[in-house]
């Protein structure tokens, strides 16, 4: 028989499995400069599910949002006390939210929202809901608003149509809404299923500005960081590694069609990768200080055969070490004292960490070996780099002239100007000199775009 704490264990599991993994309010007050500003915008949120929810808890995400125009009423802790409060599941069920019916809710809501010492009153004259989903989205307005949250929706029936013109709404009233829109993505108030168009574009309207840093999702901060950490019991490497790239004992990378790589022999077990291992991309560069903005090394982890012929964990990835130093030379007897860290061991932690780099040692260190001696790179910045079927994961914008570069050269979405106005050109032919050296020489990436050329003032991907 099972004793007392077991059976309160499998209650409080059973209990936490069906309750939400994100829900709660949500107060906007950071978007606006106050009540009155945010009349016709939410105020209030109360989410139900997340995205998350829909994947762990079978819940649909959903949400009410509550519109306050006056301001709130300070009231004393006696009040609160006296006050009975309905609860929000119940709110929930009066809500038909396939057909953004809120008719059936009390034709007065109050909310009070106590911080601290303070309780303050808000009156609502308005709620809205709203359902995302993996196969389902509905808004409590109709059409394809700019402004999908606001009373009074800016929209346009085709995308396509310049504000101002036939299909669309005035300039004024169409930037007054991109201005919402960029306030709420500014301060991260964004509803993850809807969409918020902050600008007209290349001759249709845009939910990114990838020109404006403002709108690059942020990583968490340190004590976040910290905090997932500690959490998920991950332990971290030391603070200093050394990596191997030895030209008879480590796997190097090979640049070779796929018959010719089944045809080479090689003692493989059936859930190794076809293709993996290291590439030195010394023949790109003159030298290390050449090649301080670009990688000195790839690690790769797999290629597209092993998508379609290994098994397991095999997307195409690869880790990419940078160098800015001179190379240090070592003797056979120091090479025997060093331990070296597994890249299959940065591979996982990269993987638990959710690329987050920050989990990488403070100091990476590779030693190269080759029959000309033993030369030791130090590592000052590392880039990971992923493609999977949902396509490009990569820790700097690939949208640019010279992606794998420190500092690329971002384009507009078309490709036609470069984002920042202060790029001199001279700048921008030496990014198009580096990728034309890298595609020249066979080692630039096949899931990212080097810019080689520029044709009829668009950055294009292929040079004469």
């Amino acid at each position: 028989m099972r004793d007392l704490d077991e059976i309160k264990h499998a209650i409080k599991v059973k209990r936490k499995a069906k309750e939400m993994i994100n829900a709660g309010w949500e107060f906007l007050a950071p978007a606006w400069r106050g009540v009155q500003d945010s009349a016709s915008y939410p105020a209030f949120r109360y989410y139900y599910a997340s995205f998350h929810d829909e994947l762990y808890s079978h819940a649909i995400p959903r949400l009410l949002a509550f519109y306050v125009k006056e301001e709130p009423v300070d009231r004393s802790k006696e009040w609160l006390r006296g006050v009975k409060f309905t609860p929000m599941n119940r709110l929930d069920r009066l809500v038909d939210y396939e057909k953004s019916d809120v008719s059936r809710l009390p034709k007065q809501i109050y909310i009070v929202r106590v911080t601290g010492d303070s309780v303050r009153l808000y009156s609502v004259f308005h709620t809205g809901c709203s359902r995302g989903g993996s196969d389902y989205c509905v808004l409590s307005i109709g059409g394809a608003p700019i402004n999908p949250e606001s009373l009074q929706v800016v929209g346009f029936s085709d995308r396509f149509a310049a504000p101002g013109t036939e299909g669309a709404s005035s300039v004024a009233a169409c930037e007054e809404a991109f201005g919402q829109c960029r306030r709420l993505r500014t301060h991260n108030l964004t509803v993850p299923w809807l969409s918020y168009y902050i600008c007209y574009e290349d001759g249709e309207y845009q939910t990114e500005d990838k020109c404006d840093p403002a709108y690059v999702s942020s990583p968490p901060s340190d004590e976040e960081f910290a905090a997932n950490r500690k959490r998920k019991g991950i332990t971290s490497l030391p603070d200093t590694i050394y990596l191997l790239d030895h030209y008879q004992e480590s796997r190097h990378w090979s640049r070779k069609s796929l018959d010719d790589l089944f045809e080479e022999p090689r003692k493989r077990g059936p859930k190794e990768m076809i293709n993996a291992g290291w590439e030195f991309l010394a023949p790109a560069w003159r030298g290390v200080q050449d090649s301080a903005a670009y990688p000195a090394f790839r690690y790769y982890y797999a290629s597209f055969y092993d998508v379609l012929y290994s098994y397991g964990n095999a997307n195409p990835r690869l880790l990419a070490f940078y160098v800015k130093e001179e190379p240090v030379e070592r003797s056979q007897e120091w090479l025997r004292g060093v331990k070296f860290t597994s890249m299959k061991r940065l591979d996982k932690l990269v993987g638990d960490y959710t690329y987050d780099l920050r989990c990488l040692p403070k100091q990476i260190y590779i030693v190269r070996v080759t029959s000309e001696g033993i030369r030791v790179y130090p590592v000052f910045h590392t880039r990971y780099c992923q493609l999977n079927v949902f396509g490009l994961y990569y820790t700097a914008p690939s949208d640019a002239i010279n992606p794998e570069a420190l500092h690329p050269v971002l384009l507009n979405t078309r490709g036609y100007i470069p984002c920042a106005e202060d790029v001199p050109s001279a700048v921008s032919e030496e990014a198009l000199e580096q990728s034309r050296r890298l595609k020249k020489l066979g080692l630039h990436l096949e899931w990212l775009s080097y810019r080689t050329s520029k044709e009829g003032g668009r950055y294009a991907v292929e040079s004469d």
